[in-house]
C-alpha cells in the first residue's frame, strides 16, 4: 500500500519503514554455531562406528579357536597318513609298469609294420639294383678270366 499513496524516490523507502534482512544479526552467529555442532556430531558419530567396528573384529578374534583348528588340522594330517599307507604303491608300480609295456610293444609293433609297408618298394628296388650290380660284376669277372686266360696262351 505504501507504493501506492508515496511516490516512489530513492530512499523514501526507508524513512518510512525499517530496511532489515530476514534473518537477525545475532543468528547468523547462532547458525554457525548450529553448523559447527552438527559436524562434530558427525565426526563422533564416525569415530563411534570406528571404534564399533574395532570391537566386533575383536570379538572375532577373541572368538578363533586356535586349538580346536590345530586339532582339525592334526586330525587331517593323521588320516592323510593312514590314507597313504593303505595305498600298495609296488604294485601300482608293477601294474603301470606292465601297462607300459604292453602299450610300448603294441606300438612298436605298429610302427615295424608301418616302417616295412613304407620300405618294401625301397628294399624291392635296392634288390633289384643289387642284382643288376652283380650280374655286372660277373660279367666283369668273366671277361676278366677270358682275358688272363688269353694273355696265358
Amino acid at each position: 500500500m505504501a507504493s501506492w499513496s508515496v511516490p516512489m524516490s530513492s530512499g523514501v523507502f526507508s524513512k518510512f519503514f525499517d530496511i532489515s534482512d530476514t534473518i537477525p544479526k545475532k543468528c547468523n552467529s547462532r547458525i554457525g554455531e548450529i553448523n559447527e555442532a552438527i559436524a562434530q556430531l558427525e565426526k563422533a558419530t564416525e569415530t563411534l562406528k570406528d571404534r564399533d567396528i574395532a570391537k566386533e573384529v575383536a570379538k572375532a578374534i577373541e572368538s578363533i579357536n586356535l586349538d580346536e583348528i590345530h586339532s582339525n588340522v592334526e586330525d587331517a594330517m593323521i588320516q592323510a597318513k593312514s590314507a597313504l599307507a593303505k595305498v600298495d604303491v609296488q604294485k601300482i608300480k608293477e601294474d603301470v609298469s606292465l601297462a607300459l609295456a604292453k602299450i610300448d610293444k603294441e606300438k612298436i609293433e605298429e610302427q615295424v609294420k608301418i616302417a616295412t609297408a613304407n620300405l618294401q618298394p625301397q628294399i624291392q628296388k635296392s634288390l633289384e639294383e643289387a642284382k643288376r650290380e652283380l650280374e655286372q660284376a660277373k660279367q666283369e669277372l668273366e671277361s676278366a678270366k677270358q682275358k688272363i686266360r688269353k694273355e696265358k696262351i
